[in-house]
């Protein structure tokens, strides 16, 4: 069995709109196959993530593409989770907006722990930006 490329679109809300902007978005990258999901980032209750992970688990994939992060997840935890998952299968993910690209976890672990720390500061700079916008309201 041939292992493909796999996009991967979520919001939150029940927003069409966001949600086919996204999806154009992993199409004009060449994406063909699209799983999406309408819940909550931190959620591990995702039909279509959950979907995702036994893919790779049973080596169908060979790169997740996302838009961006937080799309994957909201959670450190499950992010770990799923580069894990990625690791052990050898699957490459692509962060569009980002710009992180051709991660393969199989490589060089220098590789690895840049990704990785990129994947932290976008977090911490979520964090950030999260906390100046709560603060103004204050």
């Amino acid at each position: 069995m041939q292992r493909r490329v796999i996009g991967y679109a979520r919001v939150n809300v029940c927003s069409e709109a966001i949600l086919e902007r996204q999806i154009s978005r992993l199409q004009g990258a060449g994406v063909s196959e699209i799983i999406s999901d309408i819940k909550s980032g931190t959620s591990k209750e995702r039909i279509g993530l959950n979907h995702l992970i036994a893919l790779i688990q049973s080596d169908q994939v060979e790169e997740v593409v996302v838009t961006n992060v937080d799309r994957l997840t909201r959670s450190l935890i499950l992010l770990e989770q799923i580069l894990d998952i990625c690791r052990a299968k050898g699957v490459s993910i692509r962060v569009l907006e980002q710009n992180l690209s051709n991660v393969r976890f199989s490589q060089l672990s220098a590789r690895n722990a840049s990704f990785r720390q990129k994947v932290v500061q976008f977090f911490k700079n979520l964090k950030n930006t999260l906390l100046r916008f709560a603060e103004s309201w204050l």
